[in-house]
Order: C-alpha cells, then structure tokens, then sequence
C-alpha cells in the first residue's frame, strides 16, 4: 500500500513527464510486473475522477487536467495527512507526507505562512490553513511542469475582500523570494 502511494503522489507530481516501469522497479526494489500490477491498481483508485493513466514504451504518466491533479493531490495529502478517524495527525502520515515533500520545505512554508497571517493579524483556522499549506506544497513540487491557460474568470473587485487578496499576493512573493523562483500570476488565484 505505501509503494502504490508513493507512486501514486510521484505520478502526480511529475506529470505530464513520464517515469519508467524500469525506474520504478530499481527505486523500489521489486520487479517490473508488480510495478506493473502497483499500476493497474493505481488506475482502478483513479475512477470518479478524469484522471488516467497513460503508458507507452517510454514510461507512464497521469493525465488530466491541472485542476483535477491538484485536486486529486489535495485530496489524497490531506487524507493521508490526517487520521479520518480520529482528525489527527499521526507520526506514519506525517512520514509519508515528508517522503513526499521536503520536510524543510514544509517548515520554510509554514513559516511563510506564519509570519504574514501574524502581520495581517488573520487568523486561519484548521483544516484551511491544512489545505492552504498542502495547496503551497503542490504549487513548489509542480511548478515548473504547469502550462496555464486563461481558464480564469477576471476577480470582479465587488467580490474581493481586500485583505484576503493582498495576503495571497504576499504568500507568492514570499515563496518567489525564499526558493528563488517566478511563479505564475495565476497562482495567486488559486491561493487567494
């Protein structure tokens, strides 16, 4: 189950690029046809969703659209991060959420995140700033394989709420400025 995760958030973090049966079967140390089956398996978690995955003799990949793999990542740290039981965080979630992510990513983020809503003097409240944090993370480990289109409506400013808006500009410019990156425009959409 953890090796079927662990491909399963590769997959999506990397995508549109592809990733070879080969290469998987070497990072985990098992053979190619239970890498394979591990992919089979993956696909059949993938219904509900338009995800799919996509193999040819270069290797495999998940297709769909922006939106729909940021969503399904959402989905899938989210839960993974909290135990839905008991709406705790548990050690085995935290690892595998830092397996997938840095765990100084994490904390650079978090302080990111920390220090702006402090000087706003905002209060974000679980599971928001969970789902804020997790939306940061996906945006730093896909950034450089997103190709945007205008699939936004213009923000009407009679439905903006200033405050929440300069915060979402803010969060972007920290994040450029700490990992030495350009991040695009649209992003502060998706955060704000």
């Amino acid at each position: 189950e953890y090796r079927r995760m662990m491909i399963l958030l590769q997959l999506l973090s990397i995508t549109p690029e592809k990733i070879s049966i080969r290469k998987l079967s070497e990072q985990y140390f098992v053979s190619e046809s239970s890498i394979t089956n591990d992919l089979d398996y993956i696909e059949t978690n993938l219904f509900g969703t338009n995800l799919y995955i996509k193999s040819d003799t270069q290797g495999a990949a998940i297709v769909g659209t922006e939106s729909e793999i940021r969503a399904f990542l959402m989905k899938l740290l989210n839960n993974s991060i909290f135990n839905s039981t008991l709406n705790r965080i548990t050690n085995d979630n935290i690892s595998l959420v830092a397996s997938g992510f840095s765990e100084l990513n994490i904390k650079k983020i978090s302080n990111i995140l920390s220090s702006i809503f402090d000087s706003y003097n905002y209060n974000v409240e679980n599971p928001y700033y969970t789902n804020l944090l997790t939306h940061l993370l996906i945006l730093l480990k896909r950034f450089d394989k997103v190709i945007y289109q205008n699939n936004f409506k213009d923000i009407t400013y009679a439905n903006v709420i200033d405050i929440e808006l300069d915060i979402a500009k803010k969060i972007i410019n920290e994040i450029e400025k700490e990992f030495e990156i350009k991040i695009h425009p649209n992003e502060i959409r998706y955060v704000y």
